[in-house]
């Protein structure tokens, strides 16, 4: 064979193993689709655990927080129960203690102090109704109620004296009073005798919100009854009238018109509030 024939097979043996190692570096430096796919499948699996963790712990957080806000409105909707709070001398009924969770607001955290010496020396409980309703955004000052007081000598439906100088009066009248003033003004606020309302039932208003005028005795001290009961209704001393408005560990929260903004021990208060006879009244705008 001569060397000019055996040249063209040579050069065809060469272009063939320099197009082979062409096509075998892009195979090494440029993988198949097929690899590709693989290799973007194993990033995908290096990436997905981290981020599906990332999804658990906002959904986990999400529900613990779901969890906590369910938990607190149950704890507060357990303690609103139909036996524990007295409405105008009937207890509520399971449909009236919802509507009264549901319409809870931060009423409370708008309570203020109005020092009685200064407006009504001796109408402690006109004094608490007005810290109550201008809490709820009513506009009112304590003397207000004074003309719509009905003067006399019954405890169950009468002021007692002279709220400038010596008098006092129980929810019924204070109520009322409350009530006339309202209407006279076209205010939509009403008033409500919570008398016989368990000390829990006062918590749990003030813990949805609600500024509760509460009667208790000044400083706390042991009530004395003159034993004359009209329509179920005793007058004690020394009578007084305050406005609870949250609590705090083992303290109450009172707004106090003969001292300001105090705290009250707990069983303390509510031992009093007790025997005082359980008298309450509840605002609603």
């Amino acid at each position: 064979m001569s060397m000019k024939r055996l040249a063209i097979p040579l050069c065809a043996v060469f272009s063939l193993l320099v197009i082979a190692g062409i096509l075998e570096m892009y195979v090494v430096l440029v993988p198949s689709s097929t690899e590709a796919v693989a290799a973007e499948g194993a990033s995908s699996a290096t990436h997905t655990p981290v981020l599906s963790q990332v999804k658990t712990a906002i959904v986990f957080e999400q529900r613990a927080e779901l969890a906590r806000q369910n938990e607190a409105s149950v704890s507060v909707r357990s303690l609103v129960e139909p036996g524990t709070i007295v409405v105008d001398g009937a207890p509520i009924t399971q449909a009236q203690a919802e509507a009264l969770v549901n319409a809870g607001d931060d009423f409370a955290a708008n309570v203020r102090y109005i020092d009685q010496k200064a407006v009504l020396p001796s109408g402690c409980e006109l004094v608490a109704l007005a810290v109550a309703m201008n809490a709820e955004g009513v506009e009112v000052s304590p003397g207000d109620f004074v003309e719509h007081l009905r003067i006399g000598s019954n405890a169950a439906t009468d002021y007692l004296g002279d709220p400038l100088r010596n008098g006092g009066g129980l929810p019924p009248t204070v109520v009322a009073a409350a009530n006339a003033w309202a209407s006279s003004r076209n205010v939509g606020t009403r008033a409500f005798d919570l008398t016989g309302t368990a000390f829990s039932g006062v918590l749990a208003l003030a813990k949805l919100g609600y500024p509760v005028v509460a009667w208790t005795t000044e400083g706390l001290e042991k009530p004395l009854f003159d034993g004359a009961e009209q329509s179920g209704l005793q007058w004690y001393s020394p009578e007084h009238c305050v406005v609870i408005y949250g609590v705090d560990g083992d303290d109450v929260l009172v707004s106090d018109s003969l001292e300001g903004l105090v705290r009250r021990n707990l069983s303390q208060f509510a031992s009093i509030y007790e025997a005082c006879g359980n008298k309450a009244i509840l605002v609603q705008p």
